[in-house]
C-alpha cells in the first residue's frame, strides 16, 4: 500500500517536473519544433490502424537524427530568442489601436461629464429664474398689502355701511353663471380653441405666479406653478404653445407681465370661471 503511494508521489513529482521544463522557453520551444518537425510520423505512430510492427517501421523510416534531434535543437533556440522580439513587435504593432480606443474612451467620458455639468447648470439656472419671479410675486403683493392699509378707516365704514343697505334679495339672488353672461363673452368664447381653454384654466387655478417662458444655452421652457408645460427639445410642441399663448395673447386673456412672464387678466379670470362652468374643456 505504502509503496503504491510512494510511486504515486513519485509519477507527480515527474510530471511536475516535467510540466516546469515545459514551460521553460528553450525547451517548450524545442518541443514545438519537434512536433511541427515530425508531426507525420507521430500521428502514424499513435492513430494509424496498424501493426506496432508497421508503424516503428513507418516511423524509422520517416524519421533521423536531424529530424529527432539537429533540426529541433537549431530552430527551438532560434524561436526562443526570437520570441522575446517577436512579442516586442506584436506590442509596437497594436500601440497606436490600443491608444486610439484609449483616447476615444476618455473622451466620450469627458463629454459625458460635460452633458452632465451643462444639465445640472440648466436645471440650476431654471429654477433660479423661477424663484425670482416668485420673489417679485411676493414683494408686489406686499406692496399691495401696504397700500391697503393706508385706506382710511372712514372709506372702508362707508363700504361696509352700503353693503349692509343692500336689499336681501339682492344680496342673495341666487345666478346661473352661463344664462347670466353677457352675449359678448359667448362670442369671445367660441374664439379660443380647445387647447387655448385648457391652458387658460390651467393658468387661473395657480394660487401664485404665472407662466414662465425662458431660455438656456441647451433649450427653451415654459414653467407653470412648478410644472414645465412643454417636453425639451420637441419643436412640434413648442410650435403648437406658441400658437395657443398667441391665440390668448390677442383675445387679451392673458398679458405679459414682465419679460417673458405671463399672467391671466380679469376679462381672462371671467373666461376661465365661465369655461370651468360649463364644462367645456
Amino acid at each position: 500500500m505504502f509503496r503504491g503511494v510512494d510511486q504515486m508521489e513519485y509519477i507527480k513529482e515527474l510530471s511536475e517536473a516535467f510540466s516546469q521544463r515545459l514551460r521553460s522557453p528553450f525547451f517548450g520551444s524545442i518541443a514545438i519544433s519537434f512536433f511541427a518537425i515530425n508531426w507525420q510520423p507521430i500521428w502514424y505512430l499513435l492513430f494509424a490502424e496498424r501493426s506496432v510492427r508497421q508503424k516503428f517501421l513507418f516511423f524509422e523510416a520517416n524519421t533521423s537524427v536531424g529530424t529527432l534531434l539537429i533540426f529541433p535543437a537549431i530552430f527551438g533556440v532560434l524561436l526562443a530568442m526570437l520570441s522575446p522580439w517577436l512579442r516586442t513587435l506584436g506590442a509596437w504593432w497594436a500601440r497606436r489601436p490600443i491608444s486610439r480606443m484609449k483616447r476615444i474612451q476618455i473622451t466620450a467620458a469627458h463629454e459625458q461629464k460635460i452633458f452632465e455639468v451643462r444639465t445640472e447648470m440648466e436645471r440650476l439656472e431654471i429654477e433660479a429664474d423661477l424663484q425670482a419671479y416668485r420673489e417679485n410675486e411676493i414683494i408686489e403683493a406686499a406692496k399691495r398689502l401696504e397700500e391697503a392699509k393706508k385706506v382710511s378707516p372712514e372709506a372702508i365704514e362707508s363700504i361696509e355701511k352700503a353693503r349692509s343697505q343692500e336689499t336681501p334679495s339682492r344680496q342673495y339672488v341666487a345666478h346661473d353663471p352661463i344664462a347670466d353672461q353677457p352675449d359678448e363673452n359667448f362670442e369671445l368664447l367660441n374664439l379660443i380653441n380647445d387647447p387655448s381653454k385648457r391652458l387658460l384654466v390651467d393658468m387661473a387655478n395657480v394660487e401664485t405666479g404665472g407662466l414662465l417662458i425662458g431660455e438656456t444655452k441647451e433649450r427653451r421652457y415654459a414653467i407653470l406653478g412648478s410644472q414645465e408645460l412643454v417636453k425639451p427639445g420637441s419643436n412640434r410642441e413648442w410650435i403648437n404653445f406658441e400658437t395657443v399663448l398667441k391665440n390668448l395673447s390677442q383675445l387679451e386673456l392673458i398679458t405679459e407681465t414682465k419679460n417673458n412672464y405671463f399672467e391671466v387678466t380679469s376679462k381672462g379670470f371671467e373666461m376661465a370661471d365661465l369655461i370651468k362652468a360649463g364644462n367645456l374643456v
